[in-house]
């Protein structure tokens, strides 16, 4: 047998990965960063689909965990990667209660988050800021 690890484990270490010391193609590694948000959303989608809500909001909530890291703040800030991208968006798979109050409270919480470290990043000038965030927001975000 072989030992795989879930798409949102691989997140956690791609994420570990980008702001490790030794890391100096920072460029590649938020491109994989990218794609292990993508493995994880489509494998969450699929989950989903197959298995329902319950079993994966588990997953939901260490998503949303990654996200309130240091990691998960700073590869926002940084490289406007939002960790939040891993869960699947799609109102007709979710239970009417998720969408309604669980999903609108973990964007507020995570959007607070954001705007803290992103004033911060202004103040002190903790480091770079993604060009996406000197930009004026977008009004029609779905999420």
């Amino acid at each position: 047998q072989v030992a795989v690890i879930d798409p949102i484990t691989c997140l956690k270490s791609r994420l570990f990965n980008l702001f490790a010391y030794w890391q100096d193609r920072k460029h590649r590694e938020s491109v994989q960063v990218k794609i292990a948000l993508r493995a994880s959303n489509h494998y969450l989608r699929d989950l989903l689909v197959h298995d329902g809500y319950r079993v994966i909001s588990e997953h939901i909530h260490r998503i949303k965990a990654l996200a309130l890291t240091p990691l998960g703040k700073r590869v926002y800030v940084e490289y406007g990667i939002d960790v939040l991208d891993a869960i699947p968006y799609d109102p007709a798979l979710f239970p009417a209660a998720y969408m309604a109050r669980e999903r609108p409270n973990m964007l507020r919480q995570i959007g607070d988050v954001h705007r803290r470290k992103l004033i911060q990043y202004q103040r002190f000038a903790c480091g770079p800021i993604h060009p996406s965030h000197l930009q004026p927001a977008a009004e029609n975000d779905p999420r």
